[in-house]
């Protein structure tokens, strides 16, 4: 399990997005957010669970997170760092492969750890 993760209030991201984390009215990707954003692994496959990640700046990128089928997919904005104050000694840096755990041909497991949350957004699922 990661370590190392804030939002910038300092506040628990669970407690802090409790609301926006139940309004998006399926309760895989809710179950899967609330395991994500506190460093709990999620093993992204095509046509299942799905994990994307776009880079946005040097140590910022926007992780996405899809189910097929779900009214939404969750934006979760988040900046690497590499000193946390409850650090996990991985290096988060470069992100966002330095969340990818593992990877195999069909799957990659992401785990986040030592970093900055900085926002949680929703945005309509395309087929």
């Amino acid at each position: 399990m990661g370590k190392g993760i804030a939002t910038r209030s300092g506040a628990d991201p669970l407690i802090q997005w409790a609301l926006r984390i139940k309004n998006f009215d399926s309760s895989e990707l809710s179950a899967a957010l609330r395991a994500f954003l506190v460093g709990r692994p999620l093993v992204s496959k095509d046509g299942e669970l799905e994990v994307s990640a776009m880079q946005l700046g040097s140590d910022i990128c926007r992780v996405s997170i899809r189910i097929p089928g779900a009214p939404y997919v969750a934006d979760v904005l988040v900046q690497a760092r590499e000193r946390m104050s409850d650090a996990d000694e991985r290096h988060a840096i470069p992100s966002p492969n330095g969340w990818i755990t593992s990877k195999t041909e069909d799957a990659a497991t992401w785990e986040l750890f030592n970093c900055v949350l900085i926002s949680l957004q929703s945005r309509e699922n395309e087929p």
